[in-house]
């Protein structure tokens, strides 16, 4: 604030130096007109017997005018607001009271032109002016009083100390005057600091009110993705639960009838299969909305451990080979060398199988390609379909929260699959990407640097 407050200060002084010098124009115009219209009242002629002539007054008036006065006009309108403007104005207004002293005879009366100019300075709020204005006037009243005394006094022979009684007259108003130039120079600091403060409050209160509406509009995102993830939630446990309620249903109803039908082994075992699918669905939603949950309150953690991935990618292809190939998409594996590095085995596995299933649901039948390979100290896990593609324009927001790679409500799932993989990627110092393209299916490239801590740690530097 103080900065402000200083430049805030300086326009202002600024500002009224400018004013002063644009009005110190316009009187020396004025002053000018006057000068000469005094001279021709005062003594138009001079006379040699009966020959007559303009009286060498009105051509000082016009000539001595025009050469005091042209200069600081022109500062005054080419270079405002610098300090050898105000200097230069204020040496050409006591020249010019000068010489309107001269142009009526010494009279006291024009002395009091001096005192008026000196409180015309006085606009400017630099007292440094009155010195140069004040040097002036003493240097003026000395010398024209040691050698042509009748110009300045009115009279022949005055006392040899009579320009320091005229100067002391003068300093006494220069004092006045400084003590009040220093006052206003004060209050303008104290309004510079008040307006400071002012803008400071004003721009604290508009980015106050910036933060509460952005954070407005977060809690309305916020409530909006609770809605639908509530929605999504209710919808997804609900087709498992009527599933199970239908088997325990039908259960009920066997054992009260006692139908033969309903109780062979062939039908309980079904049964008994059908519930066991329905309840790892509900675990792996329950899973999905835990690790949501932690992602969103940062308390993902690893437990990083030595990890085979060749191995442990072939045991998710393993319990997932008889699934897709069930939907048309059997499960091609090139796994051809061992990879080992540190990572958290179960979020691996996590990662893996989420890309897998993924596969399967959207990989309309064709065979799928998962491929593990080494890039210096990176470990690249590939995951290929050829379903339907994604458009580019989704690539990234698939990685985001209840989104989904295709809306079709014949494919379950909660949308947050890719969202967890991604994090559970990125905890691991990781990227995680899509390469696709409309009707030529999908490539789902995972980075992992062979050290999960190493990673992290560069990911935080």
């Amino acid at each position: 604030m103080n900065a402000r407050a200083e430049n805030l200060f300086h326009d202002h002084v600024d500002a009224i130096c400018r004013r002063t010098d644009r009005m110190f124009a316009v009187l020396m115009a004025i002053e000018y007109v006057g000068g000469i219209a005094a001279a021709l009242l005062i003594s138009p002629k001079t006379w040699s017997g009966s020959q007559s002539s303009i009286h060498v007054h009105v051509l000082a008036a016009v000539v001595l005018g025009a050469l005091i006065l042209s200069l600081p006009i022109t500062l005054a309108l080419v270079l405002p607001g610098r300090a050898v403007t105000r200097h230069v104005i204020a040496v050409a207004q006591m020249l010019d009271s000068a010489l309107l002293i001269h142009l009526s005879g010494g009279r006291i009366e024009t002395h009091f032109h001096i005192f008026g100019s000196l409180a015309f300075l006085a606009f400017y709020r630099d007292w440094r002016v009155l010195i140069s204005a004040s040097t002036v006037v003493a240097l003026d009243h000395f010398l024209r009083g040691l050698y042509w005394p009748q110009s300045v006094y009115g009279v022949l022979s005055p006392s040899p100390f009579r320009w320091i009684e005229h100067t002391t007259w003068v300093v006494f108003e220069d004092i006045f005057i400084v003590l009040a130039c220093r006052q206003s120079i004060h209050e303008m600091r104290e309004i510079a600091v008040r307006r400071a403060f002012v803008e400071q409050v004003a721009q604290e209160r508009a980015e106050n009110i910036s933060e509460l509406q952005e954070t407005r509009g977060q809690l309305n995102e916020a409530l909006k993705a609770k809605t639908a993830f509530m929605s999504i939630c209710g919808h997804e446990l609900k087709t498992p639960l009527t599933s199970l309620s239908l088997q325990n249903q039908l259960a009920a109803r066997a054992i009260r009838t006692g139908d033969t039908a309903l109780l062979s082994r062939e039908r309980i075992s079904s049964m008994v299969n059908q519930t066991d699918s329905q309840i790892k669905r509900l675990l792996r939603l329950v899973d999905d909305m835990l690790d949501q949950s932690r992602i969103q309150m940062g308390k993902l953690k690893l437990e990083v451990e030595d990890v085979d991935l060749s191995e442990l990618i072939e045991e998710v292809v393993g319990r997932y080979q008889q699934q897709a190939e069930s939907a048309g998409s059997p499960i091609w594996l090139d796994n051809r060398q061992p990879l080992s590095g540190r990572w958290d085995r179960f979020r691996i596995e996590q990662v893996v199988t989420n890309l897998v299933s993924n596969a399967i649901k959207y990989g309309a039948g064709k065979p799928l390609e998962i491929g593990l390979s080494r890039r210096g100290n990176t470990a690249v896990i590939a995951v290929r379909d050829h379903g339907s593609g994604i458009a580019k324009e989704h690539h990234s927001k698939i990685f985001e929260q209840f989104e989904r790679v295709s809306p079709s409500p014949h494919i379950a799932g909660l949308g947050l699959g890719l969202y967890i993989t991604k994090n559970i990627v990125e905890q691991h110092g990781g990227t995680i990407r899509v390469e696709s393209q409309p009707g030529q299916g999908s490539c789902f490239l995972v980075q992992l640097p062979l050290d999960a801590q190493a990673g992290q740690n560069a990911q935080t530097g």
